[in-house]
């Protein structure tokens, strides 16, 4: 009889040891959400890349979900709380609109968005807008007496990038002088006004990629043609300005973005610390340059110059 109910208590023993080893614990069983939009096949290239640099850096396990415009936030918020899911990464202006509705407190990092403004708040953003500092490094490598830098920009879509430049460009020993507007007519203007500067040579002008601002029917033509005819530089966030004739652009690296939003979330504390209500600018973009324009514009650039970057123009077979 003792013998019995000792065996029934080591049985017992196990049975409650095993439980606590094959029953995942809470915290084995987190995962990150990728909230994906349903988009075109040439668009689905961009986030799929994105997806890929996401998965290969994240600490924990991942599992996707591709969503419609017309999805319920109900939908979204049941499925994330049957999978199991402790922190989100929202790709695109559809999934940041969609996890904006959802009453959850988890750690929400928004993705592939050009630009953040008015859909929940209390997330940290990156936008597909490169690093400002990344630009300035470029301009003063490719030509070191440009001392002033000058931008137009929507205040509703890039005050935040505006302010960031502003700090960066100090950095290397530029003034960055921003001018703002809020359509084309207004742009236009401005333009007219930078293109007859005094000083030409120690002048570059950025154009931000905005086709509130800057559009490829009237604005890029206008200046490309003037700053043509002055030998001023012009750079660019648009991969397509450049192969229509502006000197060099960063671009962002798909990949890349999403390893920096697999980072934030890996280490989503310590970003909260800061400031989190501005977006942040993508970082270790791609860079594209017009050779034509580089030889227009009297630059004595190397192959080794044309080696670095990621695309040259005009393309050769």
């Amino acid at each position: 009889m003792r013998s019995t109910s000792l065996k029934l208590v080591y049985i017992s023993f196990y049975a409650v040891v095993l439980s606590y080893i094959v029953m995942p614990s809470a915290h084995g069983t987190d995962k990150v959400a990728i909230i994906m939009p349903e988009v075109s096949a040439v668009y689905k290239v961009i986030f799929d890349e994105i997806h890929l640099g996401i998965t290969e850096n994240l600490n924990t396990d991942s599992v996707s979900f591709v969503i419609d415009k017309q999805v319920e936030p109900s939908t979204i918020n049941n499925w994330i709380n049957n999978v199991g899911i402790n922190s989100i990464i929202a790709l695109g202006p559809t999934a940041y609109r969609s996890v904006g509705q959802i009453g959850i407190q988890l750690p929400v990092v928004v993705g592939a968005i050009m630009t953040a403004n008015g859909h929940y708040q209390d997330t940290l953003k990156v936008a597909l807008s490169p690093e400002p500092a990344e630009f300035f490094d470029q301009l003063t490598q490719l030509d070191d007496s440009i001392r002033r830098v000058a931008v137009v920009y929507n205040p509703a879509r890039h005050r935040w990038l505006v302010d960031l430049a502003k700090e960066k460009a100090a950095i290397f020993g530029l003034h960055l002088s921003a001018f703002p507007a809020t359509n084309i007519k207004e742009s236009v203007n401005i333009y007219d006004q930078l293109l007859e500067d005094k000083h030409p040579h120690s002048l570059a002008i950025w154009l931000l990629q905005d086709r509130s601002i800057v559009d490829s029917r009237v604005v890029l033509p206008f200046i490309l043609e003037r700053s043509w005819q002055r030998s001023i530089m012009v750079f660019s966030s648009s991969l397509g300005h450049v192969k229509k004739g502006v000197l060099f652009c960063m671009y962002p690296d798909n990949r890349a973005h999403g390893k920096q939003l697999a980072q934030i979330i890996n280490n989503f504390p310590k970003y909260m610390s800061s400031s989190h209500k501005t977006p942040l600018p993508t970082k270790n973009s791609l860079m594209a340059i017009n050779s034509r324009t580089a030889a227009h514009l009297g630059l004595k650039l190397k192959k080794s110059d044309y080696n670095k970057a990621d695309v040259v123009f005009p393309l050769t077979n």
